[in-house]
């Protein structure tokens, strides 16, 4: 019971800084119901990429990061479970999350899948990240690496929360 509640409140948590924002109440782009929203396809490149990305756009940065050592397991992290896959899968959330620049970082090596995207005549075959949807998990271990050089204190991060970071907290 207790991780069903725990995979309840991650989507509450993150549309709740999300409204803080602004960014709740405004319509999804091209007028579409959160239904349907397609999936969210994280940001792939670094984080000074990233925090460009999303200053050019006027757009927060939502930045995820997953510590995994040797022992994790995702029977213990639910939570972390639960707020990749509602980052990645809740159609609710991607729609506002589509106003947002969203990276995922971690430090592991997960399988890579290869899956089809896409519609009709453009789809294809990719390769990916079967945890993060990354092109690989080099993208999402560098961002990792970037999060940590930008913010450790100590040695560590701010833990293991979701950043939401408005584009008044940098510059380019």
């Amino acid at each position: 019971m207790a991780a069903l509640a725990a995979g309840r409140r991650v989507p509450i948590l993150l549309a709740c800084a999300l409204a803080v924002l602004g960014l709740q109440g405004s319509a999804p782009a091209q007028g579409r119901r959160a239904r349907d929203a397609p999936a969210l396809m994280p940001f792939q490149g670094s984080l000074s990429e990233a925090r460009a990305l999303a200053a050019d756009r006027n757009v927060p940065l939502l930045v995820v990061t997953i510590y995994e050592d040797e022992a994790w397991d995702p029977k213990d992290h639910h939570d972390q479970v639960d707020m990749r896959r509602a980052v990645l899968e809740d159609r609710a959330l991607a729609s506002v999350l589509e106003r947002a620049v969203v990276t995922l970082a971690c430090n592991a090596v997960h399988e890579i899948e290869e899956v089809e995207v896409g519609q009709g005549d453009a789809r294809r075959t990719v390769r990916r990240c079967s945890s993060y949807r990354t092109d690989s998990c080099a993208v999402h271990q560098r961002l990792f690496g970037d999060v940590y050089a930008a913010w450790n204190e100590d040695g560590s991060t701010f833990g293991e929360a979701p950043v939401l970071l408005p584009t008044t907290r940098w510059t380019r």
